[in-house]
Protein backbone atom coordinates (compact mmCIF):
# COMPACT_ATOMS: atom_id res chain seq x y z
CA UNK A 1 0.00 0.00 0.00
CA UNK A 2 1.48 3.40 -0.84
CA UNK A 3 1.04 6.23 1.73
CA UNK A 4 0.37 9.43 0.24
CA UNK A 5 1.16 12.78 2.35
CA UNK A 6 -0.92 15.50 2.08
CA UNK A 7 0.38 19.06 2.63
CA UNK A 8 -2.64 21.07 3.97
CA UNK A 9 -1.11 24.70 3.08
CA UNK A 10 -1.26 23.55 -0.85
CA UNK A 11 -3.66 21.31 -1.01
CA UNK A 12 -1.68 19.04 -3.28
CA UNK A 13 -0.78 15.33 -2.87
CA UNK A 14 3.15 14.26 -2.31
CA UNK A 15 4.94 11.31 -4.15
CA UNK A 16 8.29 10.29 -3.96
CA UNK A 17 9.63 12.33 -6.09
CA UNK A 18 12.58 14.07 -7.15
CA UNK A 19 10.27 17.43 -7.15
CA UNK A 20 9.41 16.19 -3.40
CA UNK A 21 12.82 15.67 -2.42
CA UNK A 22 13.72 18.99 -2.87
CA UNK A 23 10.84 20.38 -1.30
CA UNK A 24 11.28 18.49 1.87
CA UNK A 25 15.15 17.81 2.34
CA UNK A 26 15.00 21.72 3.99
CA UNK A 27 12.38 20.84 6.42
CA UNK A 28 13.79 17.37 7.95
CA UNK A 29 17.24 15.81 6.51
CA UNK A 30 16.47 12.64 8.20
CA UNK A 31 13.63 12.20 6.29
CA UNK A 32 15.11 11.13 3.00
CA UNK A 33 18.11 8.92 2.96
CA UNK A 34 21.25 8.46 0.40
CA UNK A 35 19.45 6.07 -0.86
CA UNK A 36 15.71 6.35 -2.77
CA UNK A 37 13.16 8.49 -0.83
CA UNK A 38 11.02 5.84 1.25
CA UNK A 39 7.79 6.65 2.90
CA UNK A 40 7.61 6.66 6.53
CA UNK A 41 7.35 3.87 7.06
CA UNK A 42 9.60 2.82 9.97
CA UNK A 43 10.27 4.25 13.41
CA UNK A 44 13.25 7.10 11.88
CA UNK A 45 9.86 8.72 11.49
CA UNK A 46 9.90 9.36 15.44
CA UNK A 47 13.28 11.52 14.83
CA UNK A 48 12.97 12.98 11.55
CA UNK A 49 8.94 14.44 12.13
CA UNK A 50 9.90 17.26 14.94
CA UNK A 51 11.63 19.27 12.29
CA UNK A 52 9.00 18.05 9.52
CA UNK A 53 5.55 17.72 10.01
CA UNK A 54 5.45 18.75 13.45
CA UNK A 55 6.41 22.27 12.86
CA UNK A 56 3.00 22.85 11.61
CA UNK A 57 -0.67 23.60 14.27
CA UNK A 58 -2.92 20.49 13.73
CA UNK A 59 -5.13 21.70 11.20
CA UNK A 60 -8.34 19.56 10.37
CA UNK A 61 -7.83 17.34 7.03
CA UNK A 62 -10.44 17.20 4.14
CA UNK A 63 -13.19 13.97 4.00
CA UNK A 64 -10.38 12.60 1.26
CA UNK A 65 -7.53 12.43 3.95
CA UNK A 66 -10.31 9.37 5.72
CA UNK A 67 -11.16 7.25 2.38
CA UNK A 68 -11.26 3.77 2.98
CA UNK A 69 -9.48 1.51 2.16
CA UNK A 70 -7.18 3.62 1.16
CA UNK A 71 -4.98 5.87 3.61
CA UNK A 72 -3.52 9.49 2.83
CA UNK A 73 -1.45 10.51 6.18
CA UNK A 74 -1.68 14.72 6.43
CA UNK A 75 -0.09 16.54 8.63
CA UNK A 76 -2.29 16.42 11.38
CA UNK A 77 -1.85 12.57 10.98
CA UNK A 78 1.89 12.72 11.23
CA UNK A 79 1.63 14.59 14.58
CA UNK A 80 -0.05 12.17 16.30
CA UNK A 81 1.85 9.34 14.90
CA UNK A 82 4.66 11.15 16.47
CA UNK A 83 2.62 11.43 20.11
CA UNK A 84 1.87 8.39 19.36
CA UNK A 85 5.61 6.82 19.46
CA UNK A 86 6.79 9.46 21.84
CA UNK A 87 4.09 9.58 24.42
CA UNK A 88 0.64 7.42 24.43
CA UNK A 89 2.71 4.23 24.00
CA UNK A 90 4.07 4.21 27.13
CA UNK A 91 0.47 4.62 28.80
CA UNK A 92 -0.86 1.47 27.24
CA UNK A 93 2.71 -1.35 27.73
CA UNK A 94 2.61 -3.24 30.38
CA UNK A 95 5.76 -2.91 33.03
CA UNK A 96 8.18 -5.10 30.57
CA UNK A 97 10.44 -3.70 28.02
CA UNK A 98 9.25 -5.85 25.39
CA UNK A 99 5.86 -4.52 25.63
CA UNK A 100 6.84 -0.89 24.90
CA UNK A 101 8.76 -2.10 21.84
CA UNK A 102 5.45 -3.53 20.62
CA UNK A 103 3.80 -0.91 21.14
CA UNK A 104 6.26 2.21 19.96
CA UNK A 105 7.35 0.25 17.29
CA UNK A 106 5.83 -2.96 15.83
CA UNK A 107 2.23 -1.92 16.20
CA UNK A 108 2.65 1.25 14.35
CA UNK A 109 4.72 -0.70 11.23
CA UNK A 110 2.33 -3.09 11.29
CA UNK A 111 -0.44 -0.23 10.81
CA UNK A 112 0.81 0.94 7.27
CA UNK A 113 0.14 -2.16 5.82
CA UNK A 114 -3.27 -2.28 7.26
CA UNK A 115 -5.34 0.90 7.13
CA UNK A 116 -8.14 0.05 9.78
CA UNK A 117 -4.75 -0.31 12.37
CA UNK A 118 -3.30 3.32 11.53
CA UNK A 119 -6.82 4.90 12.20
CA UNK A 120 -6.97 3.35 15.30
CA UNK A 121 -3.48 4.84 16.65
CA UNK A 122 -4.71 7.89 15.36
CA UNK A 123 -8.02 7.89 17.80
CA UNK A 124 -6.05 6.70 20.59
CA UNK A 125 -3.34 9.15 20.33
CA UNK A 126 -5.77 12.11 19.44
CA UNK A 127 -8.16 10.89 22.56
CA UNK A 128 -4.53 10.96 24.72
CA UNK A 129 -4.05 14.68 23.42
CA UNK A 130 -7.56 15.45 24.55
CA UNK A 131 -7.31 14.24 27.92
CA UNK A 132 -4.22 16.09 28.41
CA UNK A 133 -6.59 19.54 27.16
CA UNK A 134 -4.37 19.18 23.60
CA UNK A 135 -7.05 18.85 21.34
CA UNK A 136 -10.72 18.84 20.75
CA UNK A 137 -12.30 15.70 21.60
CA UNK A 138 -14.22 16.34 17.73
CA UNK A 139 -11.02 15.23 16.14
CA UNK A 140 -10.82 12.17 18.29
CA UNK A 141 -14.20 11.04 17.45
CA UNK A 142 -13.24 11.64 13.50
CA UNK A 143 -10.52 9.05 13.38
CA UNK A 144 -12.34 6.93 16.04
CA UNK A 145 -15.70 6.42 13.76
CA UNK A 146 -12.87 5.84 10.46
CA UNK A 147 -11.38 3.59 12.16
CA UNK A 148 -14.50 0.70 12.70
CA UNK A 149 -15.75 2.15 8.96
CA UNK A 150 -12.11 0.89 7.90
CA UNK A 151 -12.81 -2.15 9.90
CA UNK A 152 -15.99 -2.82 8.99
CA UNK A 153 -14.94 -2.16 5.09
CA UNK A 154 -12.27 -4.97 5.71
CA UNK A 155 -14.34 -7.85 7.45
CA UNK A 156 -17.01 -7.01 4.55
CA UNK A 157 -14.25 -7.77 1.84
CA UNK A 158 -12.16 -10.06 3.46
CA UNK A 159 -9.13 -8.46 3.92
CA UNK A 160 -8.71 -9.10 7.73
CA UNK A 161 -5.94 -11.35 6.91
CA UNK A 162 -3.57 -10.31 9.69
CA UNK A 163 -4.30 -12.06 13.14
CA UNK A 164 -2.19 -9.66 14.79
CA UNK A 165 -3.70 -6.56 13.68
CA UNK A 166 -6.74 -7.77 14.02
CA UNK A 167 -5.84 -8.13 17.84
CA UNK A 168 -4.33 -5.09 18.25
CA UNK A 169 -7.33 -3.25 16.62
CA UNK A 170 -9.55 -4.94 18.97
CA UNK A 171 -7.71 -3.65 22.23
CA UNK A 172 -7.46 -0.05 21.06
CA UNK A 173 -10.67 0.29 19.93
CA UNK A 174 -11.91 -1.08 23.69
CA UNK A 175 -9.40 1.52 25.52
CA UNK A 176 -10.58 4.43 23.35
CA UNK A 177 -14.42 3.65 23.82
CA UNK A 178 -13.51 3.50 27.47
CA UNK A 179 -11.75 6.81 26.85
CA UNK A 180 -14.96 8.35 25.29
CA UNK A 181 -16.90 6.49 27.84
CA UNK A 182 -15.42 7.97 30.99
CA UNK A 183 -15.39 11.50 28.90
CA UNK A 184 -19.07 10.92 28.64
CA UNK A 185 -19.69 10.22 32.53
CA UNK A 186 -18.23 13.40 33.78
CA UNK A 187 -21.73 15.67 32.34
CA UNK A 188 -23.67 16.41 34.52
CA UNK A 189 -27.51 13.30 34.21
CA UNK A 190 -25.23 11.27 32.44
CA UNK A 191 -25.36 7.69 34.15
CA UNK A 192 -21.75 6.44 35.07
CA UNK A 193 -23.41 2.89 34.69
CA UNK A 194 -25.33 3.35 31.66
CA UNK A 195 -21.98 4.71 30.26
CA UNK A 196 -20.46 1.50 30.97
CA UNK A 197 -22.41 -0.20 28.92
CA UNK A 198 -21.26 0.64 25.19
CA UNK A 199 -17.37 -0.20 25.28
CA UNK A 200 -18.38 -3.44 27.72
CA UNK A 201 -21.10 -4.45 24.42
CA UNK A 202 -18.18 -3.63 22.36
CA UNK A 203 -15.87 -5.83 23.84
CA UNK A 204 -17.57 -8.60 24.30
CA UNK A 205 -18.42 -8.41 20.79
CA UNK A 206 -15.28 -8.24 19.44
CA UNK A 207 -14.15 -11.81 21.54
CA UNK A 208 -14.99 -13.83 18.30
CA UNK A 209 -12.08 -11.96 16.66
CA UNK A 210 -10.12 -12.58 19.25
CA UNK A 211 -10.42 -16.35 19.48
CA UNK A 212 -10.32 -16.31 15.42
CA UNK A 213 -6.53 -15.54 15.53
CA UNK A 214 -4.55 -19.15 16.06
CA UNK A 215 -2.44 -19.99 18.88
CA UNK A 216 0.75 -19.89 15.85
CA UNK A 217 0.11 -16.49 14.68
CA UNK A 218 -0.12 -15.20 18.75
CA UNK A 219 3.62 -16.36 18.74
CA UNK A 220 4.25 -13.29 16.65
CA UNK A 221 5.60 -10.36 19.66
CA UNK A 222 2.36 -9.02 19.55
CA UNK A 223 0.89 -11.81 20.85
CA UNK A 224 2.35 -11.01 23.86
CA UNK A 225 -0.39 -8.39 24.68
CA UNK A 226 -2.95 -10.50 25.54
CA UNK A 227 -0.21 -13.66 26.56
CA UNK A 228 -1.08 -13.17 30.33
CA UNK A 229 1.76 -13.82 32.51
CA UNK A 230 0.13 -15.77 35.84
CA UNK A 231 1.49 -14.41 39.00
CA UNK A 232 1.19 -16.87 42.06
CA UNK A 233 -1.97 -17.04 43.28
CA UNK A 234 -1.74 -15.26 47.04
CA UNK A 235 -4.12 -15.31 50.18
CA UNK A 236 -6.94 -12.63 50.42
CA UNK A 237 -7.16 -9.86 52.88
CA UNK A 238 -9.41 -10.58 55.25
CA UNK A 239 -11.79 -7.55 54.31
CA UNK A 240 -11.82 -8.69 50.58
CA UNK A 241 -12.42 -12.18 51.84
CA UNK A 242 -15.13 -10.99 53.72
CA UNK A 243 -17.10 -9.11 50.72
CA UNK A 244 -16.49 -12.38 48.66
CA UNK A 245 -19.03 -13.95 51.33
CA UNK A 246 -21.04 -11.54 51.14
CA UNK A 247 -21.46 -12.11 47.82
CA UNK A 248 -21.98 -15.60 48.11
CA UNK A 249 -24.32 -15.12 51.17
CA UNK A 250 -26.41 -13.21 48.73
CA UNK A 251 -26.93 -14.87 46.41
CA UNK A 252 -27.70 -17.98 48.25
CA UNK A 253 -30.47 -15.73 49.93
CA UNK A 254 -31.80 -13.23 47.34
CA UNK A 255 -31.52 -14.91 43.94
CA UNK A 256 -34.40 -17.23 43.12
CA UNK A 257 -33.34 -18.99 40.41
CA UNK A 258 -30.92 -21.93 40.70
CA UNK A 259 -29.79 -21.41 37.12
CA UNK A 260 -28.95 -17.61 38.07
CA UNK A 261 -27.21 -18.77 41.48
CA UNK A 262 -25.12 -21.03 39.45
CA UNK A 263 -24.05 -18.76 37.03
CA UNK A 264 -23.32 -15.74 39.65
CA UNK A 265 -21.50 -18.62 41.90
CA UNK A 266 -19.20 -19.19 38.89
CA UNK A 267 -19.01 -15.59 38.09
CA UNK A 268 -18.06 -14.99 42.41
CA UNK A 269 -15.11 -17.89 41.71
CA UNK A 270 -13.58 -15.82 38.68
CA UNK A 271 -13.57 -12.41 40.82
CA UNK A 272 -12.12 -14.24 43.68
CA UNK A 273 -9.27 -15.94 41.44
CA UNK A 274 -8.50 -11.80 39.94
CA UNK A 275 -8.46 -11.07 43.06
CA UNK A 276 -6.07 -13.40 44.39
CA UNK A 277 -3.31 -12.13 41.18
CA UNK A 278 -3.61 -9.11 42.87
CA UNK A 279 -4.34 -8.92 46.43
CA UNK A 280 -3.32 -5.38 47.23
CA UNK A 281 -5.87 -4.08 44.46
CA UNK A 282 -3.14 -2.84 42.62
CA UNK A 283 -2.76 -3.97 39.26
CA UNK A 284 0.35 -3.44 37.29
CA UNK A 285 -1.84 -2.49 34.27
CA UNK A 286 -5.44 -1.98 32.97
CA UNK A 287 -4.92 -5.64 31.12
CA UNK A 288 -5.33 -8.18 33.76
CA UNK A 289 -9.02 -6.59 35.05
CA UNK A 290 -10.08 -6.48 31.67
CA UNK A 291 -9.54 -10.26 31.51
CA UNK A 292 -12.35 -10.81 33.85
CA UNK A 293 -14.54 -9.20 31.36
CA UNK A 294 -13.99 -11.21 28.11
CA UNK A 295 -13.45 -14.49 30.21
CA UNK A 296 -16.97 -13.86 31.91
CA UNK A 297 -19.75 -16.68 30.87
CA UNK A 298 -22.58 -15.71 28.58
CA UNK A 299 -24.80 -16.12 30.94
CA UNK A 300 -23.53 -13.40 33.54
CA UNK A 301 -22.94 -11.32 30.45
CA UNK A 302 -26.99 -11.49 29.83
CA UNK A 303 -27.52 -10.96 33.89
CA UNK A 304 -25.13 -7.90 33.90
CA UNK A 305 -26.97 -6.47 30.85
CA UNK A 306 -30.57 -7.18 32.84
CA UNK A 307 -29.16 -5.17 34.75
CA UNK A 308 -29.74 -7.54 37.89
CA UNK A 309 -28.82 -6.59 41.27
CA UNK A 310 -26.08 -9.19 42.79
CA UNK A 311 -24.31 -8.31 39.06
CA UNK A 312 -24.35 -4.88 39.13
CA UNK A 313 -22.30 -5.47 42.69
CA UNK A 314 -20.24 -7.52 41.00
CA UNK A 315 -19.49 -5.06 38.68
CA UNK A 316 -18.56 -2.29 41.71
CA UNK A 317 -16.55 -5.15 43.00
CA UNK A 318 -14.54 -5.19 39.71
CA UNK A 319 -14.19 -1.76 39.64
CA UNK A 320 -11.78 -1.63 42.84
CA UNK A 321 -8.63 -2.85 40.85
CA UNK A 322 -9.46 -0.87 37.89
CA UNK A 323 -9.67 2.43 39.89
CA UNK A 324 -6.36 1.58 41.50
CA UNK A 325 -4.52 0.41 37.77
CA UNK A 326 -1.68 2.65 36.44
CA UNK A 327 -1.26 4.75 33.34
CA UNK A 328 -5.77 4.76 33.42
CA UNK A 329 -5.75 8.16 31.84
CA UNK A 330 -8.52 6.74 30.01
CA UNK A 331 -10.50 5.79 32.64
CA UNK A 332 -10.30 9.10 35.43
CA UNK A 333 -12.10 8.68 37.76
CA UNK A 334 -15.12 6.49 35.70
CA UNK A 335 -14.61 3.11 38.32
CA UNK A 336 -15.39 5.12 41.37
CA UNK A 337 -18.45 6.99 39.58
CA UNK A 338 -19.31 3.46 38.55
CA UNK A 339 -19.47 2.19 42.25
CA UNK A 340 -20.92 5.13 43.56
CA UNK A 341 -23.95 4.90 40.77
CA UNK A 342 -24.31 0.85 41.52
CA UNK A 343 -24.69 2.14 45.08
CA UNK A 344 -27.76 4.44 43.59
CA UNK A 345 -29.26 2.37 42.12
CA UNK A 346 -30.01 -0.24 44.59
CA UNK A 347 -32.05 -0.36 47.69
CA UNK A 348 -31.73 -1.09 51.14
CA UNK A 349 -31.37 -4.70 50.73
CA UNK A 350 -27.86 -4.56 49.29
CA UNK A 351 -26.32 -1.75 51.52
CA UNK A 352 -24.22 -4.74 53.03
CA UNK A 353 -22.98 -5.91 49.77
CA UNK A 354 -21.62 -2.40 48.46
CA UNK A 355 -19.92 -1.23 52.13
CA UNK A 356 -16.51 -2.74 51.01
CA UNK A 357 -16.67 -1.23 47.20
CA UNK A 358 -17.43 2.38 48.68
CA UNK A 359 -14.89 2.28 50.97
CA UNK A 360 -12.27 1.34 48.31
CA UNK A 361 -12.60 4.26 46.70
CA UNK A 362 -13.23 6.67 49.93
CA UNK A 363 -17.40 7.07 48.77
CA UNK A 364 -20.08 6.52 51.04
CA UNK A 365 -23.70 6.51 50.70
CA UNK A 366 -26.47 8.19 53.25
CA UNK A 367 -29.83 7.31 52.31
CA UNK A 368 -31.09 9.53 55.15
Amino acid sequence: MSIIVRSMDEGTEWSPNSQVRNRIASLGEDVLNSEPYRPITDMSFSRSCESFALSAPIQRPSTSALTVPGLILDLEALKLIHHFTVETYVTLSRSQPDHMYIWQTEIPTKAYSNPFLMHSILAISALHLVSKGELSEEIALKYYHAALQSFQHSSKTGLLQDAAATLVFCVIIFIITLGLGSRSARNPGIDPVECFFEPFTLLRRSIPYLKSIHVGECKEPIGKLISPIEPEPLPLPEDVAEALRILEEHNDNLVESELDRETYKLAIEELRELFMMMPDMNPPDWTRPARWLILMSDAFDNLLHQRQPLALVMLAYWCIPVHNTLHSWFMGDWARRIVFGVALRLDSAWDETMRWPLRMVNTSLDRH
